[in-house]
């Protein structure tokens, strides 16, 4: 495995603040004296120190970096996608950490990057580590974000949010190219939609081929438009102005990439109706402001036995009543097409639902209302700015090379970025950017890059042709009549060799309830991916299959069923399999890129027993069982006496610790519906009644529960290591 290169400059990836370029321009933004045009940005102050966070405990009602770095770090037991990590909360501190590193740059030192920072890293752990790889980056359709882990592999190099990013864009829910279009014709579906055109985007950052798909969705997305908007609606029909916005949010970030000429007007449309018919004047986050409704009909009054019938679900809970926690998913669309038409009344609008909003007016009360606020609400500064004063047009453009610059012969090295020369530029259209290696024969990812005001800049990476060696001259060109850049030199050192296959190495026999964890690598060792996984920007899924379901896979897709993954950047990876009952466990392979697939795999689930004479010590490795008999042999998936013990079992609150986890949604079983995990004891005691132990593998890995002690036992000597 290759080591990251260094950090380049304070990045920005599509639909991020500009790091380095913002700050540049910061003084002009934030008013060192009123704009060219028009008044100040309204509540400018509340708005940066709601950004920054109010309170530091440890509850789940948090809000800001500090306090999310301290329910969510390392020494969290958590890892749930709940409230607190709706909307991406990865892009979110991204773009707290820009806008902190801005303010720092232009002269105020009392901004500090550091609690930002450290919140991307517990957001990362919490969203990539604990949700997305146990579950083979198969996210719920409203879960489905990777803006944020695009950032974090260009700002840290981490294959590991690299290779998320790509497969959770064709293995979440919405992701997959082949579903009936008819599934997502409905505004039902806005949201999933939205968020798989935003997702698809990312992945061609990436260096993902365009897909056909990504289009279609577009063009859905402003057909959820016309169905809100349309004059005569069906019965039951009704408009969450949110999720408008978050449409908005989808279908202005496809316009900047590919100049859709239809979105503008679509764009339009959707603000003129909002402010018509979803926009409450006087009940705002503070008095005098308004805001936008959660709904714009009482959905409550509707009966949703005869909506159904049309097609259309009622929430009982769903009314038009104010909600400023929702604004700011909106308010900057106004700001983008007050910047595309020059017409004022649209910056006026979104000053009034900026300044109505629960980021700006109050403060948000949750993480989730946190993370709402400051999604995308810094594009509201930047648009309203860039309508009030022009940016100048680029004339230039930038290369730089990775850091080192060098890599092996037929594979994929560290990225290249490309950018406008000078901060806060300008284009007519994207400027596209076409990177070449003088015939040399190399692969670039992606073939071409598209260049705009809200992406000024992007990254791509260079595979040497098989036998290149010594230096080799990378330059682009671009389509805009903008200067080219002086080119760069990369030296191809040594060759990879072209994967034909891959291997799987593992033991011959575990015990029931215990993880058999197995390694599978390309082959030949050292090997970089096949052309056939470039159009996936050099990915390679393997799907793994128990066809008898005699177990749970960790990266898990369903019973039965797992998935790992190979890039250049991670040739190996390892998965694992727990058997809940004694016998031969088959597991099978298959990919889709071309390599050859290895024979199936088997090996032994052997009994397991209790071991009468244990007693619990701190640190032990332990099995939790649900027990069957006088010999504690497991009955999974009948946890009832279990979870009847559990809950009588007291903590220090006075609640199991287990079942308050569960109430709140924050545990569950593991994938397959096994009932075993491996746990690791934190504080036992001989003759202990119960005793607290933490998860430590498979998908509740971190997690601290209370357990009665006859539910927790060792299993016997482990079985002789297999090959």
């Amino acid at each position: 495995m290759r080591t990251p290169p260094a950090p380049p400059p304070p990045p920005r990836t599509a639909r991020f603040a500009a790091g380095l370029a913002f700050a540049l321009g910061l003084a002009a933004l934030l008013g060192a004296g009123p704009p060219r045009a028009g008044r100040p940005v309204p509540s400018l102050a509340r708005w940066e120190s709601n950004l920054r966070g109010h309170n530091t405990d440890r509850s789940f009602r948090v809000k800001g970096p500090e306090a999310y770095a301290a329910a969510f770090g390392p020494s969290s037991p958590l890892g749930y996608m709940g409230g607190d990590n709706h909307y991406d909360p990865i892009r979110v501190f991204y773009e707290g950490l820009d806008y902190a590193r801005a303010r720092r740059a232009a002269g105020d030192r009392s901004w500090d990057a550091a609690p930002f920072a450290a919140a991307v890293a517990a957001a990362v752990r919490q969203y990539r580590d604990l949700y997305l790889v146990p579950n083979a980056c198969r996210a719920t359709g409203y879960f489905a974000y990777n803006a944020g882990l695009t950032r974090h592999y260009v700002e840290t190099g981490d294959p590991a949010s690299r290779d998320a990013a790509l497969l959770m864009s064709t293995s979440s829910a919405c992701s997959d190219d082949a579903s009936p279009l008819a599934m997502f014709t409905s505004f039902e579906v806005s949201r999933e939609v939205a968020f798989s055109i935003l997702m698809r985007l990312d992945a061609e950052d990436l260096g993902q081929a365009h897909r056909g798909r990504t289009d279609q969705f577009a063009a859905l997305a402003m057909g959820h438009i016309d169905q809100w908007t349309a004059a005569r609606r069906p019965p039951c029909l009704h408009v969450r102005p949110f999720m408008v916005g978050l449409t908005l949010e989808a279908l202005i970030a496809y316009h900047d990439r590919y100049r859709d000429p239809a979105i503008p007007p679509k764009v339009k449309q959707a603000l003129d109706w909002l402010r018509a018919h979803a926009w409450d004047p006087g009940h705002g986050g503070t008095p005098g402001t308004g805001t936008f409704v959660l709904t714009d009909i009482d959905v409550n009054r509707l009966d949703p036995v005869a909506c159904a019938g049309h097609g259309y679900s009622a929430d009982p809970y769903e009314q038009r009543i104010p909600a400023p926690d929702l604004s700011l998913l909106i308010a900057p669309a106004y700001a983008w097409y007050y910047q595309y038409s020059g017409d004022p009344t649209y910056r006026a609008w979104a000053d009034e639902a900026w300044a109505g909003s629960s980021g700006v007016a109050s403060a948000p009360l949750s993480q989730k209302v946190y993370n709402q606020s400051f999604r995308w609400s810094w594009k509201y500064l930047e648009w309203r700015s860039r309508g009030n004063t022009p940016w100048p047009a680029a004339v230039a453009l930038t290369l730089s090379a990775p850091d080192p610059p060098a890599g092996r012969a037929n594979a994929p090295g560290a990225p290249f970025r490309v950018a406008f020369a000078g901060p806060r530029r300008s284009t007519r259209g994207p400027a596209v950017v076409t990177p070449s290696d003088g015939g040399k024969g190399g692969t670039f990812f992606p073939t071409s890059l598209r260049l705009t005001a809200d992406e000024p800049w992007a990254i791509f990476r260079y595979r040497p042709a098989a036998g290149a060696s010594g230096p080799l001259t990378i330059s682009v060109t671009n389509a805009a009549k903008l200067a080219d850049p002086p080119p760069v030199t990369y030296t191809a050192r040594g060759s990879a060799p072209r994967a034909t296959g891959y291997t799987v190495t593992g033991p011959r026999s575990v015990h029931v309830g215990r993880p058999a964890a197995f390694t599978v690598a390309l082959a030949p060792e050292g090997a970089a991916p096949p052309e056939a996984a470039d159009p996936d920007g050099g990915l390679v899924a393997v799907d793994l299959t128990d066809p008898a379901d005699r177990g749970a896979f960790l990266p898990n897709v369903g019973p039965g069923a797992g998935r790992v993954w190979f890039s250049a950047d991670r040739p190996s990876m390892t998965f694992t399999h727990t058997p809940r009952a004694a016998g031969e466990v088959t597991v099978r392979f298959r990919n889709a890129a071309g390599l050859a697939d290895p024979p199936e795999l088997k090996f032994t689930a052997a009994p397991m027993r209790a071991d009468r004479s244990y007693r619990p010590r701190p640190g032990d490795r332990a099995v939790l069982l649900a027990p069957a008999g006088p010999d504690l042999t497991p009955a999974l998936g009948d946890l009832a006496a279990y979870r009847a013990h559990a809950a009588s079992a007291s903590a220090a609150d006075g609640r199991s610790r287990l079942e308050a986890l569960r109430a709140a949604g924050k545990f569950d079983l593991a994938p397959g519906g096994s009932g075993v995990e491996v746990l690791r004891l934190l504080r036992a005691a001989p003759g202990d009644t119960a005793v607290e132990v933490r998860f430590t593998d498979g998908p509740l890995q971190g997690r601290v529960a209370l357990v009665p002690a006859p539910y927790v036992t060792r299993p016997a000597a482990d079985p002789p290591p297999g090959g």
